[in-house]
C-alpha cells in the first residue's frame, strides 16, 4: 500500500526537518514554508493529512484561512492537523466546518507533534483514496485521437499533449530529476517556472527531503548573505545567536533560488561557488560548510 501523503506548512524550517526525519519512513511528507505552495500541493495530489503550523506569529492567519478553504472544496477533503502556539487561531470560529480539524496548543516540540501526525494518518491508512489528478488533459471528441503521454514517476503526475516541445522539455526534466545536477530555468514571470522545479523535486530521488524556495527579490540586500548562508553570533549587531542559513535547511533535498539575478556581483560570485562546489562561510566565520 503507498504511504500517505502529508503537507505540512510551517514558518519553523528545524521543526519540518525534525519532523521530516520521524516521519520519513511511515509518510510522503511534503514540508513547505509557503502557503501559497502548500495549496498548490493540494491541489495537485491526493493527501490524507494538511498539517498547518502557525507558529508564533499570528501574521500568516489569512493565507491559513485561505489553504483551510482551499482543502474544504477538494474532492476528499484531507483532516487537518492546526498547531498554534499562541492560540491566534480559534478553530470553531475560524475554519471551515466540513473538515475534519484537530487543533493542537503548547510548546514546540517535534516528537509529540510527530506522533500527532502519524496516529491520524494511521486511522487512514485503510480508507478508499481518490483517483489520481490527470493534469494538462486535452479532449477534442475524436476518437483515437494521438497524444504524447508522459509519467513523472514517484509523483503521480501525468500529461497529454500534443507538443513536441512540451514532450521534450517534460522529458528532459524527468532526466534531470533523477541526478544530483544544478538546473537553471528560464522564462517570463508566471511562465511555470516555481512549479516545474517542484516537479523536479518530487520526481528526484530527494523527494522526502525539505524543498526550500528562497525568493531572492523579497529579500534585502544587506540580509541575504545571511539568509542564504547563514550566521554566527556578534556577525553583525542583531545577531544574537548562530543561524543556519538556507542551504543548510535544505539539507540533502532541494533550494530554488528564485530571481538571482537581483543579487549583486559580490554575492553572484560566492553563490556560483556554493553552486560549483558545495562549499561557503556564514557570515561571520571561518568555517567552510559543504550543502
Amino acid at each position: 500500500m503507498d504511504r500517505p501523503i502529508v503537507v505540512m506548512t510551517s514558518p519553523d524550517e528545524r521543526l519540518g526537518r525534525e519532523i521530516s526525519g520521524l516521519l520519513s519512513e511511515s509518510c510522503e511528507l511534503r514540508i513547505t514554508t509557503h502557503a501559497g505552495y502548500a495549496q498548490h500541493l493540494l491541489q495537485s495530489e491526493p493527501v490524507q493529512l494538511l498539517v498547518i503550523d502557525n507558529g508564533d506569529s499570528a501574521a500568516e492567519v489569512h493565507s491559513i484561512r485561505r489553504l483551510a478553504e482551499v482543502a474544504a472544496t477538494l474532492p476528499q477533503p484531507p483532516k487537518v492537523l492546526l498547531f498554534s502556539s499562541s492560540a491566534n487561531i480559534d478553530p470553531a470560529n475560524s475554519l471551515p466546518e466540513s473538515l475534519d480539524v484537530h487543533f493542537v496548543e503548547g510548546p514546540r516540540d517535534g516528537q509529540s507533534f510527530a506522533e500527532q501526525i502519524q496516529a491520524i494518518v494511521a486511522s487512514e491508512e485503510d480508507a478508499e483514496r481518490a483517483p489520481e489528478p490527470m493534469l494538462h488533459r486535452e479532449t477534442d471528441g475524436k476518437a483515437g485521437a494521438a497524444f504524447g503521454e508522459m509519467v513523472f514517476e514517484g509523483t503521480g503526475r501525468r500529461f497529454e499533449t500534443r507538443s513536441p516541445e512540451l514532450k521534450q522539455m517534460l522529458e528532459d526534466l524527468m532526466i534531470a530529476g533523477g541526478h544530483d545536477v544544478t538546473i537553471l530555468l528560464i522564462g517570463e514571470t508566471g511562465s511555470g517556472k516555481t512549479f516545474l522545479s517542484n516537479l523536479v523535486h518530487e520526481a528526484s530521488p530527494r523527494r522526502n527531503e525539505p524543498f526550500v524556495h528562497v525568493a531572492c527579490g523579497a529579500l534585502p540586500r544587506d540580509i541575504i548573505e545571511s539568509e542564504l548562508f547563514g550566521h554566527v553570533k556578534g556577525a553583525f549587531t542583531s545577531a544574537h545567536a548562530d543561524k543556519d542559513g538556507k542551504f543548510v535547511a535544505a539539507r540533502r533535498g532541494t533550494i530554488l533560488l528564485d530571481e538571482i539575478d537581483v543579487l549583486g556581483p559580490e554575492q553572484q560570485v560566492k553563490l556560483l561557488r556554493v553552486i560549483e562546489t558545495g562549499e561557503f562561510e556564514p557570515v561571520g566565520s571561518n568555517r567552510t560548510m559543504r550543502s
